[in-house]
């Protein structure tokens, strides 16, 4: 009979994703055990086929290189034959049959008689009956190559893929380290072999199986004699299609500019644009791009400026600026044409400054002739851009304001039509313009205009003085008096922000000036690490050398200021005089080194109590650190420097403490040496020096 009740199979809690995953990197670590098996089979298929060979005689199923050696270098008297794979040397003849091409440093020589025995004066590739150079190359053919000789290292040569050759190259076995495939030696393959001998490596490169060459490198040394012989100047001029390229070294050009590219036209040759790089340079400028045509020029500065300038964009004449340029690029482009040609640009010129580093969050000021354009980052009270419109276009302050427009941004919490957006201060006609942001589905925005009154403060605000414009009609009107508070507060705006436009004036002028004085008077800063220009690394390190040379003097003159050239004798000389029966000198000497050990030892007790308080302090600091889990970063950061200055503390004292004993030791054993040679102590009891007797 069935069961009424079954037990339901428990859920599968595993997860899916899960599942895929691991069956996917099962896949994969299959696959590539299945392909490391493959290969590692077609390895030993193919090295079972290297060592074995097609016939058993010559053979080109694999690559060969050989390097012979001529006379009269290496003592030899014959050519010889190196196989670099295994360093086996071989003779003039058999193997070898015969040789089909070599190759140099100039060309690649094939064999014209490659079916003549291989002979000893064969290898003169100068001789045009028996090579014949297979690269087409004017310099080649015009300058015949040399005989090889054993003397020269650049002369190499070495083998077809398909055909064997000879090589000439340093026999030195530091040089090659070519992993030997197998352990053969074969020779030439004659000419009628060429179409298996091509089938065999088509099929080695079809398995993969290349033989592995490493790279030669031998690392380049140039002194600096030698930089100053190839570059007197300490500059060097590379010229390209189009481009002429200086490279200056530090200090080396009086700008401090240290790359400098000029680019050029194809058809006239002449200059389009110059670009310079600079560095140490006083002023902080890093870069210069000078548009020869255009007249425009662009300035990059570093954030070390006082006055927090990062790029200075501005135009000149480019004519005027074509005066200025040179092969060391330009001279104080921002000099040519200055005065009235500077009203005349077609384009704004452009100061944009580090914000992070300002005060008001100023990013951008483009000066036009009579409007400027200020643009901010992330202020407080959420200005994003300002316009200006001046009356005149003199650039010289004080420059008369006529209108001046503000952007806003809309504050998180408030209502937009309550937060204005663009208010408008027209200070010629005395108005003020006050745009609010748009309002929930709204396409129109609300305003608000004033007309300023004419005596200043009026008790009274009326309706003549003020009109709005409301789309939303379940905004209500805001009475008089609020209106009044508004435009009280909008005329106190107005002159703070004729302050600020009047102290912009001012800065740019001075931007302007400085700048001026700049170039002309270019100041190259050495760096810190640059210990020959550093004036003060220099008096650092003469003043270190001076330490070290003088320092067991100055530590003595220390340690007598330190100790104030106290005389540990003289309180216990009357002791001489006294009544008192036995060696009175032995007395005197064992009262002074017993007043010597209470000081020494009092010295020492200071020390360790204050070595025992640095230590109850680093273990609290721990003790902390191991009992309070929950910790934020600021609270985890003091803790972990609290706990590095008592530990930092604890170790000072140790070492002072340590110090001391052997100092104190040191003073006891000198003592006890002046003790023991004292005439006053080792003498008959006398008159000291210097005292009476009553």
């Amino acid at each position: 009979m069935a069961s009424k009740y079954s037990v339901r199979a428990p859920p599968d809690l595993r997860s899916q994703y899960l599942l895929i995953m691991e069956e996917r990197a099962k896949r994969r670590r299959t696959a590539h055990l299945q392909q490391k098996h493959d290969h590692t089979h077609t390895s030993a298929t193919h090295e079972q086929e290297w060592q074995t060979g097609s016939g058993g005689g010559e053979t080109s199923s694999h690559l060969h290189f050989w390097v012979v050696v001529l006379p009269p270098g290496h003592h030899v008297t014959k050519p010889t034959f190196v196989e670099p794979t295994t360093g086996q040397v071989v003779p003039l003849g058999p193997p070898y049959l015969h040789i089909h091409a070599v190759f140099d440093h100039t060309n690649y020589w094939a064999c014209t008689k490659y079916d003549q025995p291989i002979s000893s004066d064969m290898f003169d590739l100068s001789d045009r009956n028996v090579w014949m150079a297979l690269i087409e190359d004017g310099e080649s053919d015009s300058h015949p190559p040399h005989q090889l000789s054993p003397s020269s290292p650049h002369h190499e040569v070495g083998s077809d893929p398909l055909q064997p050759s000879s090589a000439h190259q340093s026999l030195s076995p530091a040089a090659h380290h070519y992993p030997p495939p197998a352990q053969s030696c074969e020779g030439p393959v004659p000419l009628g072999q060429g179409t298996t001998s091509l089938a065999v490596t088509q099929a080695h490169r079809d398995t993969k199986k290349t033989l592995k060459v490493p790279r030669m490198y031998m690392p380049i040394t140039i002194t600096e004699e030698m930089l100053e012989e190839r570059f007197p100047g300490g500059w060097r001029e590379e010229v390209y299609c189009g481009v002429v390229v200086r490279r200056y070294s530090a200090f080396s050009h009086p700008r401090g500019a240290t790359l400098i590219l000029t680019l050029c036209s194809n058809t006239a040759g002449s200059s389009q644009e110059v670009q310079e790089k600079f560095e140490q340079r006083g002023d902080g400028l890093l870069s210069r791009m000078t548009s020869l045509l255009q007249g425009a020029v662009h300035e990059t500065f570093a954030n070390t400026r006082k006055d927090t300038l990062k790029r200075h964009k501005y135009w000149r004449a480019p004519g005027l600026l074509m005066a200025r340029s040179g092969s060391d690029g330009m001279n104080n482009p921002a000099q040519a044409g200055q005065g009235d040609d500077r009203n005349q640009s077609p384009q704004d010129e452009v100061f944009e400054f580090h914000s992070k580093f300002r005060v008001d969050a100023l990013r951008t000021r483009v000066i036009g002739k009579t409007v400027w354009r200020e643009e901010f980052d992330d202020r407080p009270d959420l200005l994003m851009a300002r316009t200006i419109t001046f009356s005149n276009a003199d650039p010289s302050p004080p420059r008369p304001i006529q209108i001046i427009e503000e952007e806003f941004g809309c504050p998180d919490g408030e209502e937009p039509h309550k937060a204005v957006q663009r208010r408008v201060f027209e200070i010629s006609e005395g108005k003020i313009l006050l745009v609010y942001h748009y309002g929930h589905h709204r396409l129109l925005q609300p305003t608000r205009s004033f007309l300023k009154p004419q005596s200043g403060r009026p008790t009274d605000l009326t309706s003549e003085m003020t009109q709005g414009f409301q789309p939303d009609p379940s905004v209500e009107e805001p009475g008089m008096p609020e209106l009044w508070e508004v435009l009280e507060s909008e005329m106190e705006a107005e002159v703070q922000v004729q302050e600020e436009v009047r102290r912009a004036v001012e800065e740019t002028a001075a931007i302007r000036e400085a700048r001026t004085a700049e170039e002309h008077h270019i100041v190259l800063l050495p760096h810190i690490f640059d210990i020959r220009r550093n004036e003060t690394v220099q008096y650092i390190l003469k003043q270190r050398q001076y330490e070290e040379a003088h320092r067991e003097e100055m530590q003595r003159k220390r340690q007598e200021e330190r100790e104030g050239r106290v005389d540990t004798i003289a309180p216990y000389l009357p002791l001489l005089l006294g009544d008192s029966e036995g060696d009175r000198g032995e007395i005197v000497r064992e009262r002074c080194l017993q007043d010597l050990r209470e000081r020494l030892a009092l010295r020492a007790n200071l020390l360790q109590d204050r070595l025992d308080q640095a230590r109850a302090l680093v273990l609290e600091c721990r003790e902390e650190g191991s009992r309070r889990k929950r910790l934020t970063a600021e609270e985890r950061a003091a803790l972990t420097a609290r706990t590095t200055a008592a530990e930092a503390a604890h170790r000072r004292l140790r070492a002072q403490l340590a110090a001391w004993r052997h100092e104190a030791s040191e003073r006891y054993e000198t003592l006890a040496g002046k003790l023991e040679s004292n005439l006053w102590l080792t003498q008959k009891p006398a008159l000291p020096p210097n005292s009476t007797l009553q």
